[in-house]
Protein backbone atom coordinates (compact mmCIF):
# COMPACT_ATOMS: atom_id res chain seq x y z
CA UNK A 1 0.00 0.00 0.00
CA UNK A 2 1.38 3.67 -1.22
CA UNK A 3 2.90 5.16 2.51
CA UNK A 4 0.21 7.85 1.85
CA UNK A 5 -3.04 5.81 1.95
CA UNK A 6 -1.20 4.04 4.93
CA UNK A 7 -1.17 6.09 7.60
CA UNK A 8 -5.36 6.66 7.08
CA UNK A 9 -5.66 2.95 7.24
CA UNK A 10 -6.90 1.30 10.53
CA UNK A 11 -6.41 -2.06 11.50
CA UNK A 12 -8.32 -3.75 14.04
CA UNK A 13 -8.14 -7.24 15.17
CA UNK A 14 -11.09 -8.71 17.48
CA UNK A 15 -10.18 -11.30 19.87
CA UNK A 16 -13.13 -14.34 20.31
CA UNK A 17 -11.18 -16.19 23.06
CA UNK A 18 -12.04 -13.25 25.53
CA UNK A 19 -10.14 -15.94 28.35
CA UNK A 20 -7.29 -16.89 26.41
CA UNK A 21 -6.33 -13.72 24.18
CA UNK A 22 -4.27 -11.84 27.08
CA UNK A 23 -2.52 -9.05 26.65
CA UNK A 24 0.62 -11.26 26.66
CA UNK A 25 -0.31 -13.43 24.09
CA UNK A 26 -1.76 -10.77 21.63
CA UNK A 27 1.42 -8.87 22.07
CA UNK A 28 3.49 -12.19 21.06
CA UNK A 29 0.81 -12.64 18.54
CA UNK A 30 0.74 -9.26 16.60
CA UNK A 31 4.89 -9.14 16.90
CA UNK A 32 4.84 -12.78 15.06
CA UNK A 33 2.88 -11.48 12.27
CA UNK A 34 4.77 -8.03 11.70
CA UNK A 35 1.87 -6.13 12.97
CA UNK A 36 3.46 -3.82 15.62
CA UNK A 37 2.48 -0.58 14.99
CA UNK A 38 0.06 -1.36 12.15
CA UNK A 39 -3.02 -2.95 13.85
CA UNK A 40 -4.63 -2.75 17.17
CA UNK A 41 -5.99 -5.70 18.89
CA UNK A 42 -9.25 -5.19 20.91
CA UNK A 43 -9.42 -7.81 23.63
CA UNK A 44 -11.75 -7.54 26.86
CA UNK A 45 -14.06 -9.55 29.09
CA UNK A 46 -17.01 -12.12 27.43
CA UNK A 47 -19.67 -8.78 27.97
CA UNK A 48 -17.93 -6.13 26.69
CA UNK A 49 -16.29 -8.09 23.62
CA UNK A 50 -20.12 -9.30 23.33
CA UNK A 51 -21.45 -6.20 22.52
CA UNK A 52 -18.48 -5.60 19.59
CA UNK A 53 -19.58 -9.42 18.48
CA UNK A 54 -23.19 -8.65 18.45
CA UNK A 55 -22.64 -5.23 16.74
CA UNK A 56 -20.46 -6.52 13.89
CA UNK A 57 -21.95 -9.80 13.39
CA UNK A 58 -18.92 -11.80 15.00
CA UNK A 59 -19.06 -15.92 15.82
CA UNK A 60 -17.57 -16.93 18.78
CA UNK A 61 -18.27 -20.12 20.81
CA UNK A 62 -16.19 -22.44 22.72
CA UNK A 63 -15.70 -26.20 20.64
CA UNK A 64 -17.68 -28.70 22.68
CA UNK A 65 -15.21 -31.27 21.86
CA UNK A 66 -12.08 -29.15 23.11
CA UNK A 67 -12.63 -26.49 25.46
CA UNK A 68 -9.11 -25.18 24.63
CA UNK A 69 -10.74 -24.50 20.88
CA UNK A 70 -12.65 -21.46 20.31
CA UNK A 71 -15.23 -21.90 17.04
CA UNK A 72 -15.21 -18.06 15.03
CA UNK A 73 -16.33 -16.34 12.26
CA UNK A 74 -13.09 -15.30 10.34
CA UNK A 75 -14.13 -12.63 7.81
CA UNK A 76 -12.57 -9.15 7.49
CA UNK A 77 -14.64 -6.44 7.24
CA UNK A 78 -13.42 -3.12 4.66
CA UNK A 79 -15.58 -0.08 6.82
CA UNK A 80 -15.14 3.35 5.07
CA UNK A 81 -13.65 6.81 6.39
CA UNK A 82 -17.72 7.62 6.92
CA UNK A 83 -18.20 4.64 9.37
CA UNK A 84 -20.02 2.34 6.52
CA UNK A 85 -20.06 -1.38 5.69
CA UNK A 86 -18.19 -1.44 2.09
CA UNK A 87 -16.76 -4.73 1.68
CA UNK A 88 -16.63 -8.14 3.52
CA UNK A 89 -13.32 -10.53 2.59
CA UNK A 90 -13.59 -14.26 3.46
CA UNK A 91 -10.59 -15.65 5.71
CA UNK A 92 -9.14 -16.64 2.24
CA UNK A 93 -8.82 -13.51 1.05
CA UNK A 94 -5.52 -12.11 -1.41
CA UNK A 95 -3.84 -9.23 0.47
CA UNK A 96 -4.62 -7.43 -3.39
CA UNK A 97 -8.33 -7.45 -2.58
CA UNK A 98 -7.79 -5.13 0.24
CA UNK A 99 -5.33 -2.78 -1.56
CA UNK A 100 -7.17 -2.46 -4.41
CA UNK A 101 -10.56 -1.29 -2.18
CA UNK A 102 -8.12 0.73 -0.23
CA UNK A 103 -8.79 3.97 -2.32
CA UNK A 104 -12.54 3.81 -2.72
CA UNK A 105 -13.14 2.90 1.01
CA UNK A 106 -11.40 6.19 1.70
CA UNK A 107 -12.81 8.26 -0.65
CA UNK A 108 -16.82 7.21 0.89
Amino acid sequence: MPPAMRHRVAIVAVSVDPHGDTAGRVAAFVRQHQLTGAASYLIGSPSKLGAVWEAWKVGSQKDTSNPGLVNHSALIYGVSASGKLTTIYAANFEPSQIIHDVPPLLGS
